[in-house]
């Protein structure tokens, strides 16, 4: 019984000192708009990125989209979801895919831009803009 009480008040204590006593809180600051690599060695990107789509290949779980910013055209992949030609979208993060085979288009891209989340450029908001 003794030993049962050593790892509780163990196990209390670890949980108090891990939680640093309650949630910390982060400071949320809006990134640029351009794209720049986060880390070299990984292809992950996380700068906000504004794209038009101007073409669709729709799958069971993935549509692929062609897109531009600025001079810039390439392909990117995310999620099934209401997705229209000619609109504008913004994403955060992706992982940069090259040589990248889809086997339901039976199609590879040279680069691929899979993308975790797509917003609409109407759902879209600036802190501290109107």
């Amino acid at each position: 019984m003794r030993i049962f009480h050593s790892l509780m008040l163990s196990l209390c204590i670890t949980l108090l000192i891990g939680c640093q006593w309650g949630p910390k809180e982060r400071e949320f600051s809006m990134p640029a708009i351009h794209g720049q690599e986060a880390d070299t060695n990984s292809g992950l990107y996380f700068d906000l990125h504004r794209v038009k789509v101007l073409k669709k290949l729709p799958t069971e779980n993935y549509v692929y989209l062609e897109v531009v910013e600025g001079d810039r055209t390439f392909w990117i992949a995310a999620r099934q979801g209401e997705i229209h030609l000619d609109s504008i979208y913004y994403y955060r993060e992706a992982l940069l895919k090259t040589e990248f085979e889809s086997k339901q288009l039976s199609r590879e891209f040279d680069s691929l831009y899979m993308v975790t989340k797509l917003i609409p450029e109407q759902h879209f908001k600036v802190p501290g803009h109107k």
